[in-house]
């Protein structure tokens, strides 16, 4: 869709939250299937150990064998394609968005505050977005990205707070 949604309410963005973290993208490009390794091989598994019943959503075309495999293992669900991206996201409760690499500006982070989702991320994954970045959890290792990821399923106030930051500021644009 086109970013932001303007005259759509901040709460139309809101449903049940079912989904406890979720990355996405085309899932075959270098920067997103690092991204989704460092998250099942290295973040993932410091969230499980703490939040045993976590559930993850990896979504997007093209996902590759290996990320296919993990599929219905250890909370983690890969939906290739992801049927109705908009749908989807409004259902996240944390976006994570563990980028390494990669150029431009990630579209994943205004997707997410298009659906009110807070959001941990790297620093790639919030640059070029300054104002977006100012309101996101943002980490360099997975210990960090981790304990951001805990910090904000913890506290779920917090966390849909962070969301509606993100949209009211995604909405200015």
């Amino acid at each position: 869709g086109s970013y932001p949604r303007r005259g759509v309410a901040p709460d139309a963005a809101v449903g049940p939250r079912d989904i406890d973290l979720a990355f996405w993208g085309r899932l075959q490009y270098f920067a997103n299937a690092d991204a989704a390794r460092f998250l099942v091989e290295e973040i993932w598994p410091l969230v499980r150990a703490a939040r045993p019943g976590c559930t993850l959503l990896i979504g997007g075309a093209d996902a590759p064998g290996w990320m296919r495999d993990v599929s219905g293992t250890d909370g983690v669900t890969v939906q290739s394609p992801l049927a109705d991206r908009e749908a989807t996201l409004r259902r996240v409760r944390v976006a994570v968005v563990p980028l390494r690499f990669g150029t431009g500006m990630s579209n994943k982070v205004l997707e997410a505050a298009d659906a009110s989702c807070a959001v941990v991320s790297t620093p790639e994954g919030v640059r070029g977005l300054p104002e977006l970045a100012a309101e996101v959890a943002v980490g360099r290792t997975a210990q960090d990205l981790a304990a951001r990821i805990l910090e904000l399923l913890q506290h779920p106030g917090q966390a849909q707070e962070q969301g509606r930051r993100l949209r009211r500021v995604a909405e200015s644009w």
